[in-house]
């Protein structure tokens, strides 16, 4: 945890992988172009070893020697938990939304992995890691006919906290989208943001920094582009 510049540093994704991502990555290298290792947090273990190979992959073109892969839905050590903190950068995976924050729940690591981020440590979600860096994670669940299933039946929908607005991952804008989205922006109280694959929104300290435009959503209506 090295980046005591900024109070925290966010990084809220879209995309598949961190292929999607390579803006997001050139400018996480420009905040911080000392760190070295990173920890992957996959949603599950099923089927992720991919996702953290593209992940080594694209860390070291930016100069990353150091990587550790973290499952939550798998028991762990003391010994690897202790790394995982200790790394400059924890990278939260994308997934079901639901499982993934049931597992963060269970195993005990929301108020570790918000504390991560409030000393210093730069935290980065990928698409449903990004939702669950936010006040909730009902956009979890949206749209209907691509949402993600609440199979564990988790009943309180809260996220991380860390910052007062939300992100709706893959977001391509049309009619119902947006008139969706202002809807929901109505009915839970936050803005959110529409974030398309390949974009990213990074928060440093009291600064919100945005690589291209995107839709605010925002008390029932979409009110401006950033």
């Amino acid at each position: 945890m090295k980046n005591k510049k900024f109070d925290k540093t966010l990084f809220f994704l879209s995309g598949e992988n961190t292929s999607d991502n390579k803006k997001a990555l050139k400018h996480l290298k420009k905040v911080a172009p000392k760190n070295k290792s990173v920890t992957f947090i996959p949603s599950q273990k099923f089927d992720t070893k991919s996702e953290f190979q593209q992940l080594k992959k694209d860390f070291k073109k930016i100069g990353y020697k150091e990587f550790n892969y973290f499952p939550v839905d798998q028991d762990f050590s003391r010994t690897s938990l202790t790394k995982t903190l200790n790394s400059d950068v924890i990278f939260l995976g994308g997934g079901n939304t639901f499982y993934f924050m049931n597992s963060i729940r269970k195993r005990k690591l929301t108020k570790l992995l918000k504390d991560y981020a409030l000393a210093g440590g730069i935290l980065m979600g990928l698409s449903a890691g990004a939702i669950i860096m936010t006040p909730q994670i009902h956009l979890g669940g949206f749209p209907r006919e691509d949402a993600d299933t609440n199979d564990v039946n988790l009943n309180k929908l809260k996220g991380l906290k860390l910052v007062n607005f939300e992100v709706c991952p893959h977001y391509i804008s049309s009619k119902k989208t947006n008139n969706d989205l202002s809807a929901y922006s109505s009915l839970y109280h936050n803005p959110v943001y529409g974030l398309k694959d390949g974009d990213f929104i990074c928060i440093q300290g009291s600064q919100i920094i945005f690589n291209a435009k995107m839709p605010l959503f925002k008390n029932g209506s979409e009110i401006k582009l950033i």
